[in-house]
C-alpha cells in the first residue's frame, strides 16, 4: 500500500502537470488573438480591394487591360493551392486538398489541360505524383512578403 509520501508526490507532479497545461493554454490564446486580429485586417483591406477594383474597372474601357478582355475558348485551367508547410493544420489542409481534388474531377473534360501551383508544402506532398504540377513555391507561406506575392502573380499571369 502506498505511503503517504507517494501520495503527496503525485499531488505535486499532478499539480505541476496543471501548472503547465494552464501556461500552454496561455500561450495558445495569445497564438488565437493574434491569428483572429490578422484575420479582421485581411477581411478589411480584402474588401476595400475588391471596392477599389471594381470603381477601376468601371471606370476603364474593356479593351484597355488585356486581362479584362474575356476570352470566350478557355482551353487550359490553373489552380493556386495554398496549404500550410507545417503545424497543427491538418483539417485545413485536407478540406483544401479535397476541394481542389473534386474540382479538378468535375472539371476534367472541360478542359484540355488543369495545371496547379502550390504555396506550401502539404498540397505540393499529396499532388506531386499527379500530372499537371506546374510550380512549387517553397516557403512562401512560411514568411509570406509582397515579393514573393509579385512573383507568384506574375508567373500566374
Amino acid at each position: 500500500m502506498p505511503s503517504t509520501k507517494d501520495f503527496d508526490r503525485k499531488l505535486n507532479r499532478l499539480k505541476n502537470t496543471k501548472k503547465i497545461t494552464y501556461t500552454m493554454k496561455l500561450v495558445a490564446m495569445s497564438k488565437f488573438h493574434r491569428a483572429h486580429e490578422a484575420q479582421k485586417k485581411a477581411k478589411a483591406y480584402s474588401e476595400r480591394l475588391t471596392d477599389l477594383i471594381s470603381r477601376l474597372v468601371a471606370s476603364l474601357e474593356s479593351a484597355a487591360h488585356p486581362l479584362l478582355t474575356p476570352r470566350t475558348p478557355v482551353k487550359n485551367a490553373l489552380i493556386l493551392i495554398m496549404t500550410s508547410d507545417k503545424g497543427l493544420a491538418g483539417s485545413f489542409n485536407n478540406t483544401l486538398i479535397k476541394g481542389a481534388f473534386a474540382w479538378i474531377r468535375e472539371n476534367q473534360q472541360k478542359y484540355q489541360k488543369i495545371d496547379m501551383s502550390f504555396c506550401g508544402k502539404r498540397g505540393h506532398m499529396f499532388f506531386r505524383k499527379h500530372a499537371g504540377v506546374k510550380k512549387n513555391y517553397e516557403g512562401s507561406t512560411a514568411n509570406p512578403s509582397f515579393v514573393t506575392a509579385t512573383k507568384i502573380g506574375q508567373d500566374i499571369i
